[in-house]
């Protein structure tokens, strides 16, 4: 039990924090080739079979309704890649190569080893990922600081650490930082080191100026804020007081005002920014293709603008039609409502918040097959929640 504890642990980490990661390597020796990448893939793929063998023959594989919603869209959806990136190359925006590595490879295959019974150590989980994502938001914003711009380019994820895995990684640091600064246990010598650590997200969260990220950790703060007045309003008030004005202090202090330029030029050009343009145009054309064609889909992306919509739902109907389209819709919802409501249950453990995040995320900045950690996370949350719901007493349950 205790191996399979770490092989979990050891997979989740690698697959959420790998690429990231190798991100820097790219960096260090000066290259932006895919030679790392997909070697990378290629061991994740490995660690996954792997991961789904060994789970099996322990009779740690759950089949649930999520593992069958899961298995039936794949298989409706990976006929549609097959043909497109095999037949209709010249709509495509990126190589066809591409969506096999980023939709079959990794959100679908590298995805089944988190339908398991969830044995793990949340604890160490979280400190791992503490760690981690303080070591890249260090590395980012060294990083950024050292260029001519600030760390926003939109670059493509294979090359370099893109503004929106770096706003995820910092809001995960942040979400982190805060339950331990209220969580009871952690000794005080260790709460000036965690507000430096929440700083340190802030201030890499608002250089990147992600706004999927962004509202996934403002909607963290709302919930984390109503639990804590809901437990302890005097001392939950008192903290968030300080906390805010030691905050605004530094800022102050230190002239760190340059860290909201980002934000501000993103919201305030929001309606006439490129990016959004673009989204909205490819929004319009993906509901066009699916008026055009409603039953079987028309297209893995929409065709005008060469990309995927921007909107996982409406992507869905789109390229698989009305079907396939409400099978993801059920499989979408399910997953919105269990990642919320077990982030709230178990008082923001770390699975159920990452899976919260990613969910939110996906809301803006979501496709059926490059969001590979959107699959990933409603693989684990699934699994998670089975679990709980499967433990009839406390002592049992999940979260140690």
């Amino acid at each position: 039990m205790k191996q399979l504890k770490e092989l979990n642990k050891l997979y989740i980490l690698f697959f959420f924090y790998s690429f990231p990661i190798l991100s820097y390597v790219y960096e260090l020796i000066h290259t932006q080739s895919n030679s790392l990448s997909i070697a990378l893939r290629a061991i994740t793929l490995i660690y996954a079979i792997f991961l789904v063998y060994f789970n099996f023959s322990k009779r740690q594989f759950y089949t649930s309704i999520d593992f069958w919603l899961f298995i039936g869209f794949w298989l409706a959806y990976t006929p549609r890649i097959i043909y497109d990136t095999g037949f209709n190359t010249q709509f495509l925006g990126q190589k066809p190569i591409d969506y096999i590595l980023f939709g079959l490879i990794l959100s679908l295959f590298c995805s089944l080893p988190f339908f398991n019974k969830i044995e793990i150590d949340e604890r160490k989980l979280e400190n791992n990922i503490y760690f981690i994502t303080t070591i890249l938001c260090v590395l980012g914003l060294l990083y950024a600081l050292s260029s001519d711009k600030l760390f926003v380019a939109r670059v493509r994820g294979n090359h370099k650490l893109n503004e929106i895995s770096f706003s995820m990684i910092a809001a995960t640091l942040m979400i982190i930082s805060i339950k331990r600064l209220f969580m009871k246990g952690i000794l005080f010598v260790w709460k000036p080191i965690i507000f430096l650590t929440l700083i340190l997200g802030i201030g890499c969260l608002l250089i990147s100026g992600s706004k999927g990220p962004m509202l996934g950790f403002v909607i963290f703060l709302l919930l984390f804020i109503f639990q804590s007045l809901k437990d302890s309003p005097i001392k939950a008030l008192m903290m968030f007081g300080v906390a805010i004005c030691l905050i605004a202090f530094i800022i102050i202090k230190f002239d760190l005002s340059f860290m909201f330029e980002v934000l501000t030029k993103r919201f305030s050009n929001f309606s006439s920014d490129q990016s959004t343009v673009a989204r909205n145009r490819a929004l319009s054309g993906a509901w066009s293709q699916f008026l055009d064609s409603p039953f079987i889909g028309s297209f893995i992306e929409e065709k005008m603008t060469r990309q995927y919509p921007h909107n996982m739902i409406l992507e869905a109907f789109m390229a698989l039609g009305i079907i396939g389209g409400l099978l993801f819709l059920v499989l979408y919802l399910r997953f919105a409502v269990r990642a919320f409501l077990f982030a709230w249950r178990t008082q923001f453990s770390i699975i159920p918040v990452l899976a919260m995040l990613h969910f939110v995320v996906s809301l803006s900045s979501g496709s059926l097959g490059f969001d590979y950690e959107f699959w990933a996370s409603f693989a684990l949350i699934a699994s998670y929640g089975k679990q709980i719901n499967d433990n009839n007493s406390e002592n049992n349950i999940l979260v140690n």
